[in-house]
């Protein structure tokens, strides 16, 4: 048994079948230099034959099945080796591409495209009696070429992206049984614009810091676990915003109204529940009152008396439609009789 392969692995790993796909091609490569004929073991001559006392001696051929073409189509196999081996350990090969096609969706695309425009032009240049091939190397050339710029451009890009200043918007809201329509809606509680953020780790404990301050000091707020967050987009600059910005969005949906003051008793009136730290300074994120948005929407803060948000929990709270909404004041909504 050949040294190459003599216990290398077992014979059902793609170790053994390498190993034995390297032998063989030594193994076809000797015989085919030891069946040379005497006419190609003789003189090597240029390609002109020449004649010498009536005997024609013709130049020899290289080898059909040379060593470096079995070693190229080992190296094209190996990936096919790769996927059959990730096959077996029952990995899903679906999935590992989708991710990689997710990851580098325009680098491919790129390549591909670049591809297929140059196969084309090349095509169309020299004539009907080209084909593909001819130009494969020069085509994945400028594929390779295009794919790297495109890399380079997105890590450039995701740097950028990383050094962004952090926004935070916290939105809470609460479900509140409409006596008229008898209906159980999702209403905005308090909302906090795009304060300042550290980290995206900190979203969750941030945003419930914000709420205890925004309530008056109820550092027990009651809210479902699903919450509710949506990835960071990019703001560029503006002349309302003259820096760039990556924002995020995070809605807490509350089981109970908050405790103004962590007691229950009527707030001072007007009591705001709409900040606006649109790129202030911290220290003055919870100052700036713009409106009151409460059931009844008349100017003034009016608790919901009477009126308990129900149990019954809406499914996920649907998207950020409600955060979307433009700070409208909401219609007058008559208190039932008790």
């Amino acid at each position: 048994m050949h040294p190459l392969y003599n216990g290398a692995a077992k014979r059902s790993s793609p170790i053994c079948l390498g190993a034995r796909l390297l032998f063989w091609m030594f193994t076809l490569d000797a015989q085919s230099q030891d069946q040379l004929s005497p006419q190609e073991d003789g003189l090597r001559l240029p390609a002109n034959p020449i004649t010498i006392t009536n005997t024609v001696f013709l130049p020899s051929p290289e080898p059909a099945a040379s060593w470096i073409h079995w070693v190229a189509i080992f190296a094209i196999l190996a990936p096919g080796l790769l996927l059959f081996r990730l096959y077996r350990k029952r990995t899903s090969i679906r999935e590992i591409l989708r991710f990689a096609w997710k990851q580098q969706r325009r680098p491919l695309t790129a390549a591909a495209t670049t591809m297929a425009i140059g196969w084309l032009a090349m095509l169309f240049a020299a004539g009907p009696t080209r084909v593909f091939w001819d130009y494969f190397q020069v085509l994945t050339g400028l594929a390779t070429l295009a794919a790297a710029v495109l890399i380079w451009f997105s890590e450039a890009a995701q740097d950028r992206e990383e050094n962004l200043e952090k926004r935070l918007q916290v939105v809470f809201a609460c479900e509140w049984k409409n006596p008229v329509t008898n209906t159980v809606e999702l209403l905005t509680v308090m909302v906090c614009e795009y304060v300042y953020l550290a980290s995206e780790s900190d979203i969750r404990l941030w945003g419930q810091q914000i709420g205890a301050q925004m309530s008056g000091g109820d550092s027990s707020l009651s809210f479902s676990p699903d919450i509710l967050q949506q990835a960071g987009s990019i703001h560029e600059a503006d002349e309302a915003n003259p820096l760039a910005s990556k924002r995020y969005r995070v809605l807490f949906q509350l089981n109970r109204l908050p405790l103004w003051g962590g007691k229950e008793q009527k707030p001072p009136d007007p009591k705001p529940d709409y900040w606006d730290s649109a790129f202030a300074e911290l220290k003055n994120w919870n100052q700036v009152p713009r409106e009151i948005r409460w059931p009844g929407g008349n100017g003034r803060y009016r608790p919901l008396q009477g009126l308990h948000p129900s149990r019954r929990v809406i499914k996920r709270a649907a998207s950020f439609e409600l955060i979307e909404r433009s700070p409208q004041p909401r219609e007058e909504i008559s208190e039932p009789k008790s």
